[in-house]
């Protein structure tokens, strides 16, 4: 396959999966309403940071996880641990908070505070590396220039910072952002509750 047809299908596949609800998606729409754009842009950036991580090791060829069982092991397990925190949290904080009420203690409210927290989820979530490990081997082989297998790189980076700062951006609307807040009880408990179904997801399979 050339590298502009292995490009299209690896834009494809990657987009389709940022289209996808996930944690990274409950984090950064939560944030954003609770704690305003810049919470949320700053999420945002540490997921891309995580993202690049995963991205330059796939690319570099390290198979760290796959060389290495009990380091998977161990990512999987902090993935189930986090993921069932945060979904614990977010159904006990319906309950004692109004919606309307920011909810100051649940996110870090500077920005480096929210860039780290965006940065450990994403690392935290193990999907991730088998993700780009998986659509990598797909679309790189040896043959590959090393030039486009950066551009690969670079074109998935720049699509999960443009994902994220669009979820913001439409967290912001007028529209939206009254809708969500008057639903934000409703929200907490939806992102919640998938969480913990991604947890045992995650812990059984």
């Amino acid at each position: 396959m050339d590298p502009l047809s292995s490009l299209a299908v690896l834009a494809v596949a990657h987009g389709a999966a940022l289209l996808s609800p996930g944690p990274d998606f409950v984090l950064v729409t939560r944030g954003t309403l609770r704690h305003g754009a810049r919470h949320g842009m700053a999420l945002s950036m540490g997921i891309v940071l995580a993202n690049g991580v995963y991205i330059t090791l796939a690319l570099a060829g390290i198979s760290l996880l796959q060389r290495h069982p009990s380091w998977a092991a161990a990512l999987r397990w902090g993935g189930v641990a986090y993921l069932a925190v945060t979904g614990w949290h977010l159904l006990r904080a319906v309950s004692r908070s109004d919606a309307t009420t920011p909810a100051t203690a649940a996110y870090p409210q500077a920005m480096l505070g929210g860039v780290l927290h965006g940065l450990a989820a994403a690392m935290l979530n193990p999907k991730n590396a088998v993700f780009y490990l998986g659509l990598l081997a797909g679309v790189v082989d040896a043959a590959t220039p090393t030039c486009w297998r950066w551009a690969f790189g670079a074109w998935m980076a720049t699509a999960v910072l443009a994902w994220h700062l669009a979820l913001v951006a439409g967290c912001r609307h007028p529209g939206i952002a009254t809708a969500l807040q008057r639903r934000l009880s409703l929200v907490d408990r939806l992102a919640g509750a998938a969480l913990l179904g991604l947890a045992a997801l995650l812990a059984i399979g």
